[in-house]
């Protein structure tokens, strides 16, 4: 099984690898020149005459074009779940990030919560917090993560730890990232598992996958593929799939449809279930 699962990060980083060679390096942007003119008109007739090199902004941190921005959403929406929570309910969810050319903060937030008949259906609630250095394209980061969903079996969990990664993609329109990682988690259940534990410690490996494009100034589809292997057991692994269509409605204003599938190999009790789905519509705010 250990072969089996370094064969599978094996491949998985040599298809991102051949992935980011299919597409050239974008050239650098050309050098525009000002023509010479007076460099204080009239005023000053006997400083002479100078030429001014402008520079695009973008060419500052070698072939990929990093623009510092912050900018962040806030969205509400109808959450549709099947697996451990078969329920229809709201869901809030939030994201800031802050730009600049070396590093970037994302902040990321998301809850769902429902009742029926006074008993509590779902109660998931999940941020997390990551750091990144940019190297052109290379960026090392730290992420730190809090987990609570008692459907799952998990009270709570914190996990934080650090990673690296690789844009093979980046344009105005599109970007694919590839990344690696390692998290040291701290488990806390609401039943016993089955070893007979209500708290646990151990280090999980990551495997991650990020695309977006943009069809157009209005459209635009992302995806992500987490593979996540525990260091307890080849058996204990995981797969993450989340993907989204964005439709902009307004400068400010987005619908969004999303879908995730979230697959458990080994879960923390029996009467827990392996895969849990979502479909979720989403009504975005981008400030």
């Amino acid at each position: 099984m250990r072969a089996k699962r370094y064969r599978a990060f094996a491949i998985l980083g040599a298809l991102l690898l051949f992935t980011g060679q299919a597409y050239a390096d974008p050239p650098k942007p050309e050098e525009a020149t000002v023509p010479a003119r007076p460099l204080y008109g009239d005023e000053n007739p006997g400083l002479g005459e100078q030429e001014i090199t402008v520079v695009p902004i973008s060419a500052s941190i070698g072939r990929l074009a990093f623009v510092p921005k912050d900018e962040g959403s806030i969205s509400l929406g109808y959450h549709r779940t099947g697996g451990n929570t078969d329920t229809a309910d709201m869901s809030l969810n939030f994201d800031l990030s802050l730009e600049r050319k070396t590093y970037r903060f994302f902040l990321d937030g998301k809850s769902a919560y429902s009742e029926s008949k006074g008993i509590k259906s779902n109660d998931e609630n999940e941020l997390d917090l990551r750091g990144e250095m940019r190297f052109d394209r290379l960026f090392p980061f730290w992420n730190v993560n809090y987990y609570k969903n008692p459907f799952k079996g998990y009270d709570n969990r914190l996990s934080t730890g650090p990673g690296c990664g690789y844009y093979f993609i980046k344009t105005e329109k599109t970007y694919l990232t590839g990344s690696v990682y390692v998290l040291y988690n701290k488990d806390s259940f609401i039943r016993p598992d089955k070893d007979g534990n209500m708290k646990e410690e151990h280090f999980v490996n990551y495997a991650e996958w990020r695309f977006r494009h943009k069809f157009n100034d209005s459209i635009k589809f992302k995806e992500k593929l987490v593979l996540k292997v525990s260091s307890k057991s080849d058996k204990d692994y995981y797969i993450y799939y989340e993907g989204s269509v964005e439709n902009s409605l307004t400068n400010n204003l987005a619908l969004e449809f999303k879908v995730i599938a979230d697959y458990s190999n080994l879960p923390p009790s029996p009467d827990v279930k392996m895969l849990d789905s979502k479909f979720i519509t989403l009504v975005k705010y981008n400030f």
